[in-house]
């Protein structure tokens, strides 16, 4: 089950990295998928309480993790696929689409009606060049690249998320499957990211920042998750646990597969590992 980097040290942290959507939360009729139930919460406090140290692991913005997600002892984030990385509160790595590619992006998204929201840590804009915008969507909605300039005017964006009614539309476009690293992951969501990132490249800045602040490497490495854009975390992790619902894919990359979020199956796991 585990795969031990050469990089550990007994004496070090044993570190916990959580993804959010499918994994401490899940979709249900009437439940927000922003909060996670009383078993995960409490999991994870007691892991804390006996030692270890939790990080979120989400595509999301941290604006977007939600109230309660945030009150957890989180003690870093590994948000946007891993574009922004905060241990202690400092921000380590804080990373976005070049300007330039933005613009090309916008008036290519335009051009194949595309419906998409731009994500940053700063603000989340949607585009909307035809039809409604999603009533899900939080932030502003424009229609152009004009209007994405009334609300961001640097352009400063870290991901791009869409749902499958877009997808024909992000695959007749050459530009944007050559310039963009895509996921899929699952329920109907995409994403695209900067080639070359991911939630694993952000994994490593903030172990490497919390080995030098610990004096000791991590004694073990742990990461939790269900979709495409975990597997670059699984990569660093020694022990890689996919949730039951996880595609096929994740399943056979993970050291340890568990039951679906909605059975509360990272605290079956936790427990069956010895972390809670």
């Amino acid at each position: 089950m585990r795969k031990m980097s050469s990089e550990r040290d007994p004496l070090g942290p044993v570190i916990a990295f959580f993804d959010v959507d499918g994994t401490m939360t899940f979709r249900d009729d009437g439940i927000p998928t922003d909060i996670p139930t009383p078993a995960v919460c409490n999991a994870i406090n007691s892991f804390v309480s006996s030692g270890g140290v939790a990080i979120v692991s989400s595509g999301r913005a941290v604006s977007l993790l939600g109230e309660t997600i945030q009150s957890l002892p989180f003690r870093g984030i590994v948000a946007l696929d891993g574009l922004r990385v905060v241990l202690d509160g400092d921000i380590l790595l804080d990373e976005a689409i070049p300007s330039d590619l933005v613009v090309r992006m916008v008036d290519e998204m335009c051009r194949v009606g595309m419906r998409c929201l731009f994500q940053s840590d700063v603000c989340c804009v949607g585009l909307c060049p035809v039809g409604d915008a999603p009533s899900e969507w939080r932030g502003a909605v424009a229609r152009s690249l004009e209007e994405m300039l009334l609300y961001n005017l640097t352009l400063r964006f870290s991901k791009v998320d869409f749902m499958d009614e877009s997808l024909h539309a992000y695959r007749s476009s050459g530009l944007l499957r050559h310039e963009l690293a895509y996921y899929d992951v699952g329920e109907g969501a995409h994403e695209l990211v900067p080639h070359g990132m991911g939630k694993g490249s952000g994994a490593r800045v903030l172990i490497d920042e919390l080995t030098r602040r610990e004096g000791h490497a991590p004694a073990c490495v742990y990461a939790f998750g269900d979709f495409e854009n975990d597997l670059s975390i699984f990569g660093v992790a020694d022990v890689s646990v996919a949730m039951g619902q996880a595609s096929a894919r994740v399943r056979e990359e993970a050291s340890y597969v568990t039951l679906p979020a909605s059975q509360d199956g990272l605290v079956v796991a936790m427990s069956r590992l010895g972390l809670v």
